[in-house]
């Protein structure tokens, strides 16, 4: 009797020690004997990686382009307790609207949890969301920053054509802006082009935004540059039907009745750009250039003095 009782009271100390841990525990009873072998829980610490960013819907101001949004945090990996739920202020959260962004960009639907963290980690990481038990989402400047479970990002668009489109990186989901010669003469590329009088007095250029993530080539004129593309009211879409790296040229073909062949000139992200096709004039520009950067701000910018344009 006292054997059976001082089995049961090792029984319950070591129940406890194993709750103490975290541990589910498994119960043997044997002849004469009971053990308990400790099993690991679930895991409840997960590590999430970038997935996609997105601008907020009602977003009025261009903070970022797509593409300088996704290279922002592409390398972060955040680790979360997601049992360690903490209470944030009401200002922190999400109002229904940024919500309901959140759920169509990430294409959730039906009945979506929604915990808030608060974290010891740098902005914008002191205050995530978790969203569906799957995907942590910051935000900043306008945009949403989304973090996947690691090992659930098949299909990150981050990775998407990156071994298409290698050598034409800055080429894609920037704006484009068009180049005139400055000076012949010049070797350096940041002298010899420049932005001229047609492109930044007379607003009579267009610029260009390749979307390798909604498969579109958007046109719009230099002078809208300064807002988001979604803002952009003046505008014409093609849909690309088609994108092919040969060689040293990256090739557009769009619809309806487009193409567009780009080629680099050496490291500096300079492309020279040969149009076929019906390319618009209206409202964009028909001063269209044979050049076009993704870092206009490095370039020589004509003075306009007095001009109203």
């Amino acid at each position: 009797m006292i054997q059976h009782i001082k089995n049961l009271l090792i029984l319950i100390l070591l129940i406890c020690f194993s709750c103490k841990e975290k541990n589910v525990s498994k119960i043997i009873v044997k002849e004469n004997a009971t053990s308990i072998i400790a099993i690991k829980s679930e895991q409840k610490t997960k590590f999430f990686s970038f997935y996609k960013a997105f601008s907020f819907c009602e977003n009025n101001v261009g903070y970022f382009t797509e593409q300088e949004a996704r290279d922002l945090y592409v390398d972060k990996t955040i680790t979360l307790d997601i049992e360690d739920e903490k209470k944030v202020s009401p200002s922190l959260s999400y109002t229904k609207e940024k919500l309901d962004c959140i759920y169509k960009n990430l294409d959730l639907s039906g009945i979506i949890t929604t915990k808030y963290f608060k974290n010891e980690d740098v902005f914008p990481f002191d205050n995530i969301a978790l969203v569906d038990n799957k995907y942590v989402v910051v935000a900043r400047d306008g945009y949403f920053f989304v973090f996947i479970i690691q090992g659930e990002n098949k299909k990150n668009p981050v990775l998407k054509d990156v071994t298409s489109y290698q050598g034409f990186e800055s080429l894609l989901n920037h704006k484009l802006t068009g180049l005139s010669i400055i000076d012949e003469k010049a070797y350096d590329p940041y002298k010899k082009y420049g932005l001229d009088f047609s492109i930044v007095c007379m607003c009579d250029s267009p610029s260009l935004y390749i979307n390798t993530t909604s498969k579109e080539l958007i046109i719009f004129n230099y002078c809208d540059s300064n807002k988001s593309i979604s803002n952009v009211e003046n505008k014409s879409i093609f849909k690309i039907e088609k994108i092919e790296n040969k060689g040293n040229k990256l090739i557009i073909i769009a619809t309806p009745n487009l193409k567009i062949t780009c080629e680099g000139e050496g490291e500096v992200p300079v492309f020279k750009m040969l149009v076929e096709g019906d390319f618009p004039k209206e409202y964009v520009g028909s001063d269209l250039k044979k050049v076009f950067t993704s870092v206009p701000e490095k370039f020589q910018k004509e003075d306009c003095g007095d001009f109203g344009g």
